[in-house]
């Protein structure tokens, strides 16, 4: 949903993965997963593509990113919590858009993929623990302060937070921009 109101330019995922996939080295690799969420088998043909793709693996929805992590070594994200959770555990994150755990070391924004693999490219994992756990706490306790009734780190101390969700999300269904 984050997509749809804060990068409408990335709501066709596959033309992104695409375009990552066409950006690769030769020694690189994406590892795809759906998002858990996601229940609609929407773009099966897309899929069963990247299935077949040796640049490609596909993790299952059920499998855990942390049960993976030792694969990556690095991650691009568009908006989501998965990047801060990433960055957390010390993995170089870049987000496609600007989100409020860039604040935290290992994450950063970068507008375009080629930005984005680059700045992968060049920055290893921080293992430091004192500053993993400085950026938990930051990152834990933003959630707990800005979160909101659907969001999936709400609380019932505070309310919806987010101004922006409604006049967009609405301007996207106005417009028909799906």
């Amino acid at each position: 949903a984050s997509v749809d109101y804060l990068a409408p330019e990335y709501i066709n995922q596959f033309k992104l993965i695409d375009d990552i996939i066409s950006k690769l080295k030769d020694n690189e690799m994406l590892i795809l997963k759906d998002h858990p969420g996601e229940t609609i088998m929407w773009g099966l043909v897309d899929k069963l593509r990247y299935l077949n793709n040796s640049k490609v693996i596909y993790l299952k929805t059920k499998i855990t990113i942390d049960s993976q992590i030792y694969l990556l070594d690095g991650a691009i994200t568009i908006t989501g919590t998965i990047g801060g959770e990433l960055a957390m555990s010390g993995l170089p994150t870049v987000s496609l858009k600007p989100v409020f755990y860039n604040m935290l070391t290992n994450s950063y924004y970068e507008s375009s993929i080629i930005l984005a693999l680059e700045r992968l490219r060049l920055t290893k994992k921080i293992t430091d623990s004192n500053v993993l756990e400085k950026d938990r706490v930051f990152f834990y306790d933003y959630l707990k302060t800005h979160s909101f009734v659907g969001f999936s780190y709400f609380t019932k101390e505070f309310g919806f937070s987010d101004p922006n969700f409604i006049d967009q999300f609405a301007d996207l269904i106005i417009n028909n921009k799906f």
